[in-house]
């Protein structure tokens, strides 16, 4: 009831979303009309204004147009019910092995069948989800034997990242780690869980970024759903989100004083003590389990 009541907050954000891109797309297919009539009476493509002007035009005067393309792209409500209902995993509002059944979420979300099938497979693809036959889609139990292979892969890669970015970083790059540093900071004190995963997760965006290395940035972002999952139950530990800054703010100084060596030590410290918190998380459950 709990995990029903928290999602059905969300689904005002989603409805009312979802009447203005139909709204938009009314406008936009009239305006489409009226520029073929336009083009018909005139008889010439010069007279079509920037919005709706194709690609074909757009190359006849690339600067200018280029200049003028100011149309916005809102998220679509399949994309938002796929956030929405990563980030209730992700924060634990569903537990692994719980079945995800259709019906409810149709109705704690506010749309269709087909839109929460959608989106299921999309979280599939993330491993959030498991769909099983004859049994539906479930939230999958991440062991933790599993959860000691991703730390494993993570210290590997991220400490690499680290050792290649500390050669690579400019100016720029700082700045923006730095602003990544302060917004976790600023979580923490607020004792704000969800902004702190996502402060984390910006951070070391910008070192896959900066150290350029293809196969790294895929793997981790194919592990992404679940090292922010992870990260979630790590930083759950009293203390953890303080010690964890201080181990941020380590990669970074070494970073930025281009130290290579120091850089990726900073950054497999870093796992590995998020492992022990992520360990000691997973026993404290597995006792509360035992007692209920």
């Amino acid at each position: 009831m709990a995990c029903r009541t928290n999602i059905r907050i969300l689904r005002c954000s989603i409805l009312p979303t979802s009447r203005r891109c139909n709204r938009q797309s009314e406008k936009r297919q009239g305006t489409r009309h009226g520029a073929i009539a336009w083009r018909k009476m005139n008889g010439s493509r010069r007279v079509i204004p920037f919005s709706i002007v194709s690609d074909r035009d757009k190359s006849e005067k690339p600067g200018k147009m280029a200049a003028l393309n100011l149309r916005i792209s809102p998220k679509t409500v399949q994309q938002q019910i796929v956030e929405k209902l990563r980030e209730a995993i992700v924060e634990g509002m569903f537990k692994p092995g719980d079945r995800l059944v259709e019906a409810d979420l149709c109705e704690m979300l506010g749309v269709s069948r087909p839109s929460i099938r959608e989106a299921l497979r999309s979280l599939e693809a993330e491993r959030l989800v498991s769909i099983i036959p004859n049994r539906g889609p479930q939230i999958p139990v991440l062991t933790r034997d599993h959860a000691t292979e991703i730390y494993q892969v993570r210290a590997l890669l991220e400490g690499e990242a680290a050792y290649i970015a500390a050669k690579r970083a400019t100016p720029e790059d700082l700045k923006l780690m730095r602003a990544s540093l302060a917004a976790f900071g600023k979580a923490v004190r607020a004792s704000d869980m969800q902004t702190e995963v996502s402060a984390t997760s910006e951070f070391y965006s910008h070192i896959l970024r900066m150290c350029g290395n293809r196969i790294i940035e895929e793997t981790l972002h194919g592990l992404l759903a679940r090292i922010n999952f992870l990260r979630a139950h790590s930083m759950s530990q009293p203390g953890r989100a303080k010690h964890s800054l201080q181990e941020m703010k380590a990669i970074f100084e070494a970073i930025a004083a281009k130290n290579g060596n120091a850089a990726r030590n900073a950054a497999v410290r870093h796992v590995e003590n998020a492992h022990l918190s992520a360990n000691a998380a997973y026993e404290l459950s597995k006792a509360d389990d035992s007692a209920a």
